[in-house]
């Protein structure tokens, strides 16, 4: 069920909810046991009557105010993204929805975001236990976005943010840090002149129209970094970084609406890890960037065409990680682990441990009845392969149904 609508000519405001029951395949259900929730869709519970049957739920909302054309202010329950990609490096809507407060501004070629959130931990027990009766541990976020349109083909943005606990190590109430209220500071020096040690990430996104249909884009993401280790070549693991790489046409040929996308997404191990699992980059058992987390490559490609209301889309990924072989290990890629445990402080290359190939392929046809709510008649199927040298797991998916599609899933990992 969804709802929106219109208060005058400044307010907007739209709220969905949605109740579903579902049957999945393996690797979702492994994801499941693992951390307790469905991708993108929140906390599970197990329908007995039907079987392996998931009963989950999903809400979100929002109201947006928007005085004037400079400036937007957003109160919302639901995700955010942020880049040009299919992924983002960043912050991405893979995940379950939080609370946020939103305020844009826009001044000619520049454009400002503050953005403040508050996410959950479903996993830190130790933590959690302080907090018996009251919910999930929470913690908080803080983030600022600019972007300057250096030019009609260049645009460029700069971002921070700080991820921080809701309670310390030891239990003890900390709450919102006021601190980081100012919606114009450099987030860094703020958190140094507290004497916090808060998990801090920054970067760049970019993009540039190479024709007029073609645009070129990337993020550069640093979780940590000094200077000496970065380009001493020594693979010291706080060398904490991802990237993107990205093209995507539209009227590939000057065939109308044949769109593709084309991109490579790169994770140092233990980029988006902290210390804590309260102040990893990290909400409600997904991270808050890329689906694999980190230590990983992976490139992937998509394609759509759109004829009538026939609609054809392919995608491909492939990508190479590494996996811990036993849950004593920490090699990077489970950010839900806390860096503490690392297996080595220098030497740490992209992949290492349990070194994982994973090929995802899908296909899908639809005919949409009714393109105002996108209602269509759909058939799909994907194979996933994933081999190490413990395992080969090999599944292939077929979905043929009546959809109303108003969001994405992401699956593909």
């Amino acid at each position: 069920m969804k709802v929106q609508g219109n208060i005058g000519r400044n307010f907007y405001f739209e709220s969905s909810f949605y109740e579903n029951q579902g049957v999945f395949p393996r690797y979702l259900d492994s994801f499941v046991n693992r951390h307790r929730v469905l991708p993108g869709q929140g906390m599970i519970k197990y329908n007995d009557k039907i079987g392996k049957t998931y009963d989950f739920s999903y809400v979100n909302a929002l109201i947006s105010y928007t005085p004037s054309k400079y400036v937007n202010f957003t109160l919302g329950y639901g995700t955010n993204s942020f880049g040009d990609g299919y992924r983002s490096m960043i912050l991405s809507d893979i995940g379950f929805s939080y609370p946020y407060l939103r305020i844009t501004g826009t001044l000619g070629q520049f454009q400002y975001t503050s953005m403040w959130t508050q996410f959950m931990d479903i996993g830190s027990k130790t933590v959690g236990e302080a907090y018996e009766g009251v919910g999930y541990p929470k913690k908080w976020g803080v983030y600022h976005f600019l972007d300057w349109n250096a030019s009609k083909k260049l645009t460029v943005g700069l971002f921070d943010a700080i991820i921080w606990g809701d309670v310390d190590t030891a239990g003890r109430k900390r709450g919102f840090d006021w601190s980081y209220l100012n919606p114009i500071i450099f987030l860094r020096p703020s958190e140094y002149s507290v004497g916090s040690s808060d998990n801090s990430v920054l970067g760049m996104n970019a993009k540039y129209k190479l024709f007029p249909k073609t645009t070129l884009y990337g993020q550069f993401v640093l979780d940590e970094f000094k200077l000496k280790e970065f380009t001493g070549g020594n693979g010291w693991w706080a060398n904490k970084w991802a990237a993107q790489f990205g093209v995507k046409a539209f009227d590939l040929f000057k065939v109308n609406k044949l769109d593709v996308q084309a991109e490579y997404n790169v994770v140092r191990p233990y980029t988006y890890s902290f210390r804590n699992n309260l102040a990893s980059y990290t909400h409600y058992g997904q991270s808050l960037a890329h689906p694999l987390g980190a230590n990983f490559n992976e490139m992937l490609g998509i394609a759509s065409y759109t004829f009538k209301r026939w609609y054809f889309r392919g995608q491909l990924n492939y990508s190479q990680h590494g996996q811990d072989a036993n849950p004593d290990e920490n090699w990077g890629g489970d950010i839900f682990k806390p860096y503490t445990s690392r297996e080595k402080d220098y030497n740490n290359k992209i992949g290492q441990g349990l070194k994982t190939n994973l090929f995802y392929g899908q296909g899908t046809i639809a005919f949409v009845l009714n393109p105002k709510y996108n209602l269509r008649l759909e058939a799909s199927a994907a194979l996933r392969n994933e081999k190490n040298d413990l395992r080969t797991n090999r599944e292939f998916i077929f979905n043929f149904g009546l959809r109303s599609t108003f969001r994405q899933f992401y699956y593909d990992f």
